[in-house]
Parts: structure tokens; C-alpha cells; sequence
């Protein structure tokens, strides 16, 4: 299996393909939005392929000035999940950050906001997929627009405290979303 950078091409089919039926709708981003960022060189986007074939992807936040990176959208594509793809993937995802960052950041659908058990179970399962992989569940939690997260952290070379965590996940809301719709539609705290 190999980490591709994704094209524009790709890019484009993944999300339209792949990210829209993925993520809630409220979670995804506008592709014009991320395509912006990856002008200003503040994101990535990778393919992990075997051979010619997708088996999952990832985009990620990368803010300069940081220590770390925010894991934006990681999936394994169907058809492929259940067989330990997820796990390769975050192996590989620590092992090519881990001399630039101090730690991968993401944000977990916060259980306490669940709208059902099955909802409350869902996201509960999604949290100890990430903790087996090694991150840590972090203090500060995150309300975009009407979506409740909890940040997690996986520490690639060297400790972060939550109140870091915090300042990063500021630092790199106000990159994506910019300050006026940060003060109108983010809240975070620890």
C-alpha cells in the first residue's frame, strides 16, 4: 500500500465520489473552501492506494506556524472497511508526520450530544477505534455551527497539553473558517 499526493482531478472525485456519502453534510466542507487552503499551502490530501486501486483517503489541516495537524477527513472506502485498513492508514499517517509535528489532532462527534443510543454507541465506537491507535481523548471539546466535537490527539514526537490543543485548534478553526465566522459559529473550550 502507498501514500499518494492527490491531484486536483482526484481530489475533485473523492470528494464528490467519496467525502459527500461519507460525512454527515454538515461536516463536509465546500470543495472551493478546500481548494483555497490548498493554495495557501495549509492542507493536504493523500489517496492510499494498492496498486491502481483507492482504498481509502485522507485531507488534513496543516496550519503553518503549528505543531500540529488536523486530521479534516480520514475513510476507508467501502467495500473495504472492517478488514484493519484504518489502522494501516494511521500507522502510515504517524510515521510520515511524526519528524514535522508534534501531534495529529481530530475531532470526534462528542457522545454527550448523541441523538439516539444507536447514535450514542456509533460515536462511542468511532472514539475507541482512535484510542486503539494510540490517541488520546483530550479536555477540550468544539461546537461548529450545530456539531459538537471532542478533540483527540495522537502524540507523533512529544507531549501537548490540552490548553495547547486548544490554541492549536483556534489557530487552525480561524485558518479554515476565518475570524468572522469563528466569533459568530465556533465555541471551544477546556
Amino acid at each position: 500500500m502507498k501514500l499518494v499526493e492527490l491531484s486536483k482531478i482526484d481530489r475533485h472525485e473523492i470528494y464528490n465520489t467519496h467525502i459527500v456519502n461519507d460525512f454527515p453534510a454538515s461536516e463536509v466542507k465546500p470543495l472551493h473552501m478546500i481548494e483555497k487552503l490548498i493554495e495557501s499551502d495549509q492542507y493536504l490530501c493523500y489517496g492510499f492506494y494498492n496498486d491502481l486501486e483507492l482504498l481509502g483517503y485522507v485531507f488534513l489541516v496543516k496550519p503553518s506556524q503549528s505543531v500540529s495537524i488536523l486530521l479534516d477527513y480520514l475513510a476507508v472506502c467501502s467495500g473495504n472497511r472492517s478488514n484493519g485498513l484504518g489502522t494501516e492508514f494511521i500507522r502510515i499517517l504517524k510515521e510520515k508526520f511524526s519528524t514535522d509535528y508534534v501531534s495529529l489532532l481530530a475531532e470526534v462527534e462528542h457522545p454527550d450530544y448523541s441523538i439516539s443510543e444507536q447514535d450514542k454507541k456509533d460515536r462511542m465506537r468511532r472514539i475507541y477505534f482512535y484510542q486503539k491507535n494510540g490517541f488520546q481523548v483530550s479536555d477540550v471539546s468544539t461546537r461548529v455551527l450545530s456539531d459538537d466535537y471532542r478533540i483527540i490527539n495522537l502524540s507523533l514526537n512529544g507531549k501537548i497539553k490540552d490548553s495547547e490543543i486548544a490554541l492549536e485548534m483556534n489557530n487552525i478553526y480561524n485558518i479554515i473558517f476565518g475570524q468572522e465566522f469563528f466569533n459568530k459559529h465556533i465555541s471551544l473550550s477546556v
